[in-house]
């Protein structure tokens, strides 16, 4: 139950990719990548190597205490034995979720996982620290490479007040003076999309303002998520 209420409480989990190890782990990451090229008959073919760094896994653990006093335990017209373990699990999770999230998106590497939007690169800074033009959204889409914003992995990350911001943009007047919201949300059970690719609220992301970053968007599959060891309830 607690790895599927994970999964289900973080949204993270489903949109990232997730690995599960059991001891400290490095990773290959490319910081370069080789390049074919055109010769003609006969001639020397140019090395195009790829280039390689490594990322580190190390161990961090989330975790908590909870107490049930033995009136609870022994009071069968509130729960069932059964029932208690359930509501509990469930409970662990939810909480288990909620850090998670949180730490997957703005973590500081400190004891904690290194969030998304800790180190993303700035791909359009917006003229106001109070609002968003739709010109910057497009900005910021086009800024991710072709073959990532392309990509059916791609996504968007924001807080409530940015996808509300978003959502107030309006077309220009029209010849009856009304005006039209250029965002309008989809009657599915998927995520609404913007420019064709899902959106994620988190209230753990920035409001909009000077210096923050509160929209992110990019192709998420490339976010690891390393699950050392399961979990112990």
């Amino acid at each position: 139950m607690i790895s599927h209420l994970l999964e289900e409480a973080n949204f993270m989990r489903q949109i990232g990719s997730v690995v599960e190890v059991d001891q400290k782990t490095a990773f290959a990451t490319e910081s370069s990548i080789g390049t074919a090229a055109y010769g003609a008959e006969g001639a020397a073919i140019s090395e195009s190597d790829h280039s390689f760094g490594q990322v580190t896994f190390n161990p961090v653990r989330l975790g908590r205490i909870m107490k049930v006093s033995e009136e609870l335990l022994n009071y069968t017209g509130t729960f069932s034995a059964a029932q208690l373990e359930q509501y509990i699990a469930s409970s662990f999770a939810r909480s288990f979720a909620t850090a998670e999230l949180a730490a997957f998106l703005t973590g500081d590497d400190s004891n904690a996982p290194r969030g998304i939007f800790y180190n993303a690169a700035t791909g359009k800074i917006a003229a106001s620290a109070t609002a968003i033009t739709g010109d910057e959204i497009i900005d910021l889409f086009y800024s991710v490479a072709v073959q990532y914003r392309s990509a059916p992995t791609a996504n968007w990350v924001m807080s409530p007040e940015a996808a509300k911001l978003i959502r107030q943009l309006k077309n220009t007047v029209t010849t009856s003076g009304a005006l039209n919201y250029l965002w309008t949300p989809g009657l599915g059970a998927a995520p609404d999309t913007l420019l064709g690719k899902p959106v994620y609220e988190s209230d753990n992301v920035g409001a909009v303002a000077s210096g923050t970053k509160s929209i992110l968007f990019g192709d998420t599959s490339y976010c690891q998520i390393v699950d050392f060891g399961g979990s112990e309830f």
